[in-house]
């Protein structure tokens, strides 16, 4: 049974993640509002050529946006706090599309908001590393001073024992390491922090961006001109940068926890 190409959910997804990625790239406001939703228009419009030349008649199904299972962060965090500040702004950019009532550009805003939404799951993903990094960080405590100081001076006591002096090193080394896995462990934590921020303040951006579009649409009679097909080649390599980083965050944090509990 045929079915109507333009009803593809894949190009409208793949639309809107385009129409997200290419506004942080066009410099400019006036620029990259009209830009950001014109790329989306058309990478909508290549995936739906695509699809009604091939004639599929499977329709692949959009990624839900659901929370990752893990650690969820303490109360009043840093990452809750951005964690509730994202599912605000999503909750916010549906609204902003139910209330346009221009048939052109809300259907650019819902290919728009459609892409935003994988955010949902980037943003419960960070939050929960940010939990689990926060986890192992309270597990070994303060970092160690006071008794590093107190093993360095025995140390250079000549008249300590020889097998008293190997524990004291064992035990430097001991508490060396525990120190890097702390440090360690406080980068990847405001890494992470950094990377949700971002991509809170991002979405918060996109409604401010969204908003005016509809402000313009609704007091304007002239059709904006989309442009920026030069972009989704440069789009294509930051969203495969982005997701690359996130898979290494997520790798990186694995490994130091396996490394705080074998």
């Amino acid at each position: 049974m045929s079915r109507n190409p333009f009803a593809d959910p894949t190009a409208g997804a793949l639309g809107g993640v385009a129409a997200i990625g290419s506004f942080f790239l066009i410099p400019g406001l006036a620029a990259a509002i009209p830009a950001a939703l014109g790329i989306g228009a058309l990478v909508y419009g290549g995936k739906v050529a695509i699809s009604s030349l091939r004639g599929d008649d499977e329709r692949p199904a959009i990624a839900t946006a659901a929370p990752t299972d893990g650690p969820r962060p303490k109360r009043g965090s840093p990452a809750e706090v951005w964690s509730g500040r994202g599912e605000k702004a999503l909750r916010a950019m549906n609204d902003l599309v139910a209330s346009c009532d221009q048939p052109v550009i809300k259907e650019q805003v819902e290919t728009t908001a459609l892409g935003a939404s994988d955010a949902k799951f980037v943003i419960a993903q960070l939050a929960s590393q940010t939990a689990a990094v926060e986890q192992a960080i309270d597990a070994i405590g303060a970092r160690p001073g006071a008794d590093r100081e107190r093993l360095v001076g025995a140390l250079g006591d000549d008249s300590l024992p020889p097998q008293l002096q190997v524990e004291n090193q064992r035990s430097l080394d001991a508490i060396d390491d525990q120190a890097s896995s702390y440090d360690r462990l406080v980068e990847q934590r405001s890494g992470l922090l950094a990377r949700l921020e971002a991509t809170v303040r991002g979405l918060e951006s996109l409604n401010s961006e969204i908003a005016e579009v509809i402000a313009i649409g609704r007091t304007s009679a002239v059709t904006p001109d989309w442009g920026g097909e030069q972009q989704i080649a440069e789009l294509r390599d930051e969203l495969a940068g982005l997701r690359a980083g996130l898979e290494e965050s997520q790798r990186y944090s694995e490994q130091v926890l396996r490394s705080q509990y074998p």
